[in-house]
């Protein structure tokens, strides 16, 4: 489903969709934005075989696209791979993030 999962994940419509709800957000006179992520994690915190759990997750994801649908309630795809712990989605947006010894 290698393939297959990437191709559903980016269909035309369904990234239509996630902009349109982007839009909504960009939007500060827009009415209130309910927001209910589809969350996967993408295997253990370790980065070993981190593309084989990667491809699980979005194959995961894939099966759940119709959520993106929702006209009242933006639900994101995301994946975590938590090999940063919390502090992943702070690496995303550039924060030095690093492990101390021992943890």
């Amino acid at each position: 489903m290698k393939g297959e999962a990437l191709q559903v994940l980016t269909d035309p419509e369904l990234v239509a969709a996630r902009r349109g709800w982007e839009e909504r957000l960009d939007d500060t006179s827009a009415s209130p934005v309910y927001l209910k992520g589809m969350h996967r994690r993408a295997g253990s915190d370790t980065p070993e075989d981190a593309e084989g759990r990667m491809q699980e997750a979005l194959e995961t994801l894939a099966k759940h696209v119709d959520k993106l649908r929702d006209k009242e309630v933006f639900r994101p795809l995301s994946v975590d791979s938590g090999l940063y712990g919390v502090h992943f989605v702070d690496k995303i947006f550039g924060a030095d993030v690093y492990e101390l010894d021992g943890e």
